[in-house]
C-alpha cells in the first residue's frame, strides 16, 4: 500500500472497528497501516474479509499477523485438504491401531471418517479395501466442508475409550440398582405392620 491508498484503507478499519465495536484510534490505523503496508490495498481487504468469515478467528477484532495469516496461506482446495485429512487419518492407523481412538484437529475429517465406517471396522480392514475407503472418504469429506465446526464431532473414541466408557456405566448401574433395592427392602420393613 502507498499513500495514496491511506482513505480506502482508513475507511475499511472503521467499518471494521463497526463491526467488532472496537474504537480505532489514529495511532492504531498508522500502525496496522506500517505494518501492512507491503500488500496491496485489495490483499488488506480480502485478509480483513478472510478473518472476518473465520469461524475460529473471526468473532476478535484482527491484529495484523491475522489479516497476514489469511493473505500468506493459499487458499486450500476441498480436494488437498481432504488429502491432508486422510494422511492424518492413516497416521493415526500407524500410531494408535484400534486400541487409541482416531483423534483430528480437522473435524470435516472425523465428520467424514465417521459417515461410512468405524474406527475399529476401519482398523480391521485389509489393504484392498483401503482403496475404496479413501475413495468413499474423500467424496464424502466435501460434505462436510461448510458444515459450522461446533456440529461437528472431535474424535472417535477406541478400544480402550469405549471400554472405560463401558465400565463407568456399568459401575452406575449396579450402585443403582443396588440403591433400588436397599429403598425397596427399607420400604417393606417399614410397611410390615
Amino acid at each position: 500500500m502507498n499513500d495514496s491508498d491511506k482513505k480506502a484503507f482508513a475507511e475499511m478499519m472503521v467499518g471494521n472497528g463497526e463491526l467488532y465495536n472496537k474504537e480505532v484510534t489514529k495511532s492504531l490505523m498508522q500502525t496496522y497501516f506500517d505494518i501492512l503496508a507491503p500488500y496491496t490495498i485489495e490483499q488488506v481487504k480480502s485478509g480483513v474479509n478472510k478473518h472476518a468469515l473465520d469461524p475460529k478467528h473471526g468473532t476478535f477484532f484482527p491484529k495484523p499477523a491475522d489479516i497476514i495469516r489469511h493473505l500468506e496461506t493459499s487458499d486450500i482446495s476441498t480436494e488437498d485438504k481432504a488429502l491432508l485429512a486422510w494422511a492424518e487419518v492413516m497416521q493415526c492407523l500407524r500410531k494408535n491401531g484400534s486400541y487409541g481412538g482416531l483423534q483430528m484437529e480437522d473435524k470435516q475429517g472425523i465428520a467424514a471418517f465417521k459417515a461410512f465406517t468405524t474406527w475399529q471396522g476401519f482398523c480391521a480392514m485389509d489393504e484392498s479395501k483401503m482403496t475404496w475407503a479413501k475413495k468413499e472418504f474423500m467424496s464424502t469429506y466435501s460434505t462436510y466442508e461448510n458444515t459450522p465446526l461446533d456440529m461437528l464431532p472431535g474424535s472417535l473414541p477406541g478400544l480402550i475409550e469405549l471400554q472405560n466408557h463401558k465400565e463407568k456405566y456399568a459401575k452406575k448401574g449396579v450402585q443403582n440398582m443396588a440403591t433400588i433395592l436397599d429403598g425397596i427392602n427399607k420400604h417393606r420393613l417399614t410397611n410390615k405392620d
